[in-house]
């Protein structure tokens, strides 16, 4: 990347103490954005009421890799994330999309990838694909980047 690129992608300092908190709601145009557990029904509730949408992107917590996600056992773990499914589930439309980021592995050596496929269609889910994004760093290069935002088309990595 050239110096000036670099330097306009630093994100600012965030004020001490930030404005968001549990419970906050933000109004983004027509969407809501609420700083919630999503493990529980009346955060749904309370982004949604009794709508519906037609897409969630989920990015659930990886078994104990992060400093903000301590479970003691893999199967309290699992149980965490059927809630956080079943909520997804109830809250998608009739012909809804789940994307359920996760990464396969963790510091207990677990298969994330085989056991979230299977807490989902367990819920209901019907499976559709899988895409692995196998990188060392961005490729800012590659023919594929910025096609999505451009051409409204998504072009796979090759690995």
């Amino acid at each position: 990347l050239r110096e000036e690129t670099r330097r306009e992608n630093v994100l600012p300092e965030l004020p001490s103490p930030t404005r968001t908190r549990l419970g906050t709601c933000w109004r983004l145009g027509r969407h809501r954005l609420l700083c919630g557990d999503s493990r529980n029904r009346s955060t749904f509730a309370r982004l949604l009421g009794r709508g519906k949408v037609g897409h969630t992107f989920a990015g659930p917590p990886y078994f104990n890799q992060r400093t903000y996600s301590r479970w003691d056992d893999y199967a309290a773990y699992l149980q965490d994330m059927d809630e956080v499914a079943a909520r997804c589930y109830t809250a998608l439309r009739d012909g809804g999309i789940l994307v359920w980021n996760v990464a396969n592995g963790s510091s207990g050596h677990h298969a994330h990838v085989v056991h979230h496929a299977g807490i989902l269609e367990e819920r209901g889910f019907r499976f559709i694909d899988t895409i692995i994004w196998a990188k060392s760093a961005p490729n800012y290069g590659l023919f594929r980047h910025g096609s999505i935002k451009s051409m409204r088309r998504y072009y796979p990595a090759h690995q």
